[in-house]
């Protein structure tokens, strides 16, 4: 294995004895990446991670994967790049552009919205976005040097809110993708032999399709998705609730993960007091809808952040939610191996 310079982190971004820099994630909120068009924050990570990790991957698409050597079962965590955005149609005329959905953009958060238009050259251009009927329009002041295909962003700026919250647009699944920078900071401290692939995957907002190219690249023995959920504050009684810990997701409509390993995490999460949330996504997927089905299909589950706002202008994500992912994340590193895995996949037995 070479020698890692990952312990050079442990020279800056810490608060207590955790390695978390929040800032981090405001300024991965901020980058502007549609999907296809993740280039802003793939260059970022790429930058700040290559050298720290043994190999940096890609697929076709533009996912991008940490590798990180060992002898042990290939675990393979993923979180998406891509955020729910826009995307220019037309130019109309000199002042207004028409733009299409890219996602599932929340109805309410397209009208009377401040966005950014990044042009072919990357530069910015900011206007404002209203609806006209079932069409939405930008006016952008010059419509000068934009292009049809041209990405539309919210222009949310984040910030940190009282109690210990931050707020921002695409937290959808730039809170995944903070997670996962988080763990590969720490992980010279776990204790393990584990193959760890750590992606960040493109497209996952138009049909899950990074998840399924970077499963297939990597062949892993497990797969684990972190992502988002979203709860409205108005639903008091409901699961995804912020501060309540990472949410274990039981069931979505692309994925139902095998019951034994479910159950095996819901107890290492107890194990090890880490604040969790059962929950169950009636409505979608995420990444392992489709890569849990790769060759003969993959021990896949979903670890999940609670958001206030999803897919809209800013959502709320509380840093307790993020700091008990983290650790569940890192426990799982730490407790699987290959007689773990003998004995989930052991169907004559379970």
């Amino acid at each position: 294995m070479q020698n890692r310079k990952l312990r050079r982190f442990s020279l800056s971004d810490k608060e207590g004895d955790r390695l978390i820099n929040f800032n981090e994630l405001m300024k991965l909120s901020d980058f502007d990446a549609i999907s296809g068009n993740e280039g802003e924050i793939r260059h970022f990570l790429y930058d700040k991670f290559n050298g720290f990790v043994d190999e940096v991957l890609f697929d076709n698409l533009g996912s991008m994967i940490f590798h990180i050597r060992g002898n042990g079962p290939k675990l393979l965590f993923m979180s998406h790049m891509d955020e729910v955005g826009f995307m220019v149609k037309r130019i109309v005329n000199s002042q207004i552009i028409e733009v299409i959905k890219i996602g599932g953009v929340l109805d309410i958060a397209c009208d009377q919205q401040l966005v950014r238009v990044t042009l072919q050259d990357k530069t910015k251009r900011e206007g404002y976005m209203f609806k006209d009927g079932n069409e939405l329009y930008v006016d952008v002041i010059n419509t000068d040097n934009i292009s049809v295909g041209d990405m539309v962003t919210f222009a949310s700026k984040s910030k940190e809110l009282e109690s210990n919250t931050i707020i921002g647009k695409a937290m959808d699944d730039r809170a995944g993708c903070f997670v996962l920078t988080q763990v590969i900071k720490n992980i010279d401290k776990l204790k393990h032999d584990n193959d760890l692939y750590f992606a960040f995957t493109s497209s996952e907002e138009v049909g899950m399709r990074g998840g399924k190219t970077v499963t297939e690249k990597v062949n892993p023995d497990v797969v684990i998705a972190i992502d988002v959920a979203n709860k409205s504050p108005m639903l008091l009684n409901s699961t995804r609730k912020l501060f309540n810990g990472v949410m274990i997701e039981h069931y979505d409509k692309t994925m139902i993960p095998n019951n034994k390993f479910l159950n095996s995490i819901k107890n290492l999460a107890k194990k090890y007091k880490i604040l969790y949330q059962e929950d169950m996504l009636l409505g979608g997927g995420c990444d392992t809808g489709l890569s849990h089905l790769v060759n003969n299909g993959k021990l896949s589950i979903v670890f999940g952040i609670p958001l206030h706002f999803c897919h809209s202008s800013y959502s709320i994500v509380a840093e307790k939610d993020l700091t008990e992912c983290i650790k569940l994340i890192e426990n799982v590193i730490k407790t699987i191996n290959n007689k773990y895995l003998e004995d989930i996949l052991d169907f004559r037995r379970n």
